[in-house]
């Protein structure tokens, strides 16, 4: 469900689905993002949210995103850590059921943009010349 959500978006396209973290002082603190609150949304986060507790052994996992063909990924104030998989599929023509990789940020990494493309760049497939980044 969730690789062919992905899969369907636009290149260049960002969702969040959870909880962010607001500091207008009007409406300061955590708030439901508008994709989490309609009942297809609500789906699509509690399948988000069991994969991150099931596969990705993520046991408090309170937001993720689905992006495609984006270079980077915004940061989100207020969180601990971020992780992040990628398919194959996207960077190596790899087969639907291989399972993604996945980053883990380091200390600090939450406060800044995740650099997705220069990730995937780095992967040693895609040095190698076996792999290239697609969107």
């Amino acid at each position: 469900m969730l690789r062919e959500l992905t899969e369907c978006l636009t290149v260049g396209t960002t969702k969040i689905y959870g909880f962010v973290l607001h500091d207008n002082p009007r409406a300061a603190g955590w708030h439901l993002t508008k994709e989490s609150r309609s009942s297809g949304g609500q789906r699509v986060l509690q399948a988000g949210l069991f994969v991150a507790s099931t596969v990705a052994h993520m046991d408090y996992c309170t937001t993720f995103r689905l992006a495609r063909g984006v270079q980077s990924l915004q940061a989100l104030h207020g969180l601990l850590t971020v992780s992040f998989g990628c398919g194959d599929r996207n960077y190596k023509g790899g087969d639907i059921d291989e399972a993604p990789i996945v980053f883990d940020s380091q200390y600090g990494d939450v406060h800044a943009p995740v650099p997705l493309r220069k990730l995937i760049n780095e992967e040693w497939e895609v040095r190698q010349g076996e792999a290239r980044w697609t969107d």
